[in-house]
């Protein structure tokens, strides 16, 4: 319940001065002090889907996550883990791990926040925890062109 409400307060109070999450957000992120590190961002009509992406030890440690747009610069997601067979009959299996934030601080920057709500581990696997830590605040540059942006 205290993350649920620390993330209502977080879309409620975020910075009145950024531009509403658009289309123009779309793209690649990153950060020169986390390398192997990053996000790619798609905001659609009325959803924006996040892919976060590190390295473990050398093996990729990847994570999905989706949540609904809204009118402000901040967008509350639920975190996906997957892990998946790939012998006959091939399965996948989804998780719902945690729950992030995503929050467009100016038209290069954003501030990416995650709390993991469930961290179980599989056999053989890693924890489900982004890059070994299960939460954390990143901050994010952009790494692909600005396009032009509209308010929703």
């Amino acid at each position: 319940m205290k993350i649920l409400l620390f993330f209502i307060g977080l879309l409620l109070f975020s910075t009145v001065n950024a531009a509403p999450i658009g289309v123009c957000h779309s793209g690649s992120w990153y950060s020169p002090d986390r390398v192997g590190e990053g996000i790619s961002l798609e905001v659609l009509e009325d959803q924006v889907v996040l892919y976060f992406y590190t390295y473990r030890d050398g093996d990729k440690d990847w994570y999905i996550m989706q949540g609904a747009r809204t009118t402000t610069s901040a967008v509350s997601l639920e975190i996906f883990a997957t892990e998946f067979e790939a012998k006959e009959p091939f399965t996948v299996d989804v998780y719902d791990v945690g729950d992030a934030v995503v929050e467009i601080i100016d038209d290069n920057t954003l501030s990416f926040e995650f709390v993991h709500t469930l961290d179980i581990q599989l056999p053989g696997t890693f924890p489900f925890c982004l890059a070994d830590r299960c939460t954390g605040v990143h901050e994010y540059i952009r790494l692909t062109s600005i396009v032009d942006c509209e308010a929703p």
